[in-house]
């Protein structure tokens, strides 16, 4: 039953993640000449702006941390140590590295001299897209990786380690209710 929750946390937090981040770019450029084309006042841009960091800090940050530590959490629930795992987490990977570029250039946008290329845009939006539709290909594929292409010792599974002694201690004297955790 935690599974089913944490892969529905998960998903949720990867849609509004993945969202703001196709929309971010366009939206911040789109602020900008908006801004720059009906006053003159340096309030105005200020103001346009103001929208696109709220995003980015109130929403679109706290869903990439909660997609990431949601999907961290599900690898130890469901332990699929499998070769599109690790292929996954490559592209989640590239993600974080656009989310990065998102926030830098809305870091940029607040200089007075900044303008924005298409081509910066576009590629953030891109990328962000290509991510996206490689994680979702491989979750819902869950191709076969040939198992020469990752190390053995990445991919084997490795029983608990053995517990303390003072965990392994009885629970209640009596010994009618048995022990607390197995030995």
């Amino acid at each position: 039953m935690l599974a089913v929750w944490l892969k529905a946390l998960h998903i949720a937090a990867l849609a509004i993640w993945g969202g703001g981040l196709l929309a971010l770019p366009g939206l911040t450029t789109r602020e900008l000449r908006v801004a720059a084309a009906t006053a003159d006042d340096p309030l105005e841009r200020i103001w346009a702006h103001r929208m696109s960091r709220f995003l980015y800090d109130a929403i679109v940050s706290p869903a990439a941390v909660v997609a990431i530590a949601s999907g961290t959490a599900l690898i130890f629930v469901t332990r699929p140590l499998d070769g599109w795992l690790f292929l996954k987490l490559a592209a989640v990977t590239g993600l974080v590295v656009t989310h990065m570029g998102v926030g830098r250039l809305i870091d940029q946008a607040e200089a007075p001299e900044f303008r924005a290329t298409r081509f910066v845009t576009r590629a953030l939006s891109v990328s962000t897209l290509v991510f996206l539709c490689i994680i979702l290909l491989l979750v819902l594929q869950k191709p076969a990786i040939p198992g020469t292409l990752f190390p053995d010792w990445l991919l084997e599974r490795r029983a608990a380690a053995p517990l303390p002694v003072w965990q392994r201690a009885p629970l209640f004297q009596s010994g009618s209710l048995g022990t607390w955790m197995p030995t």
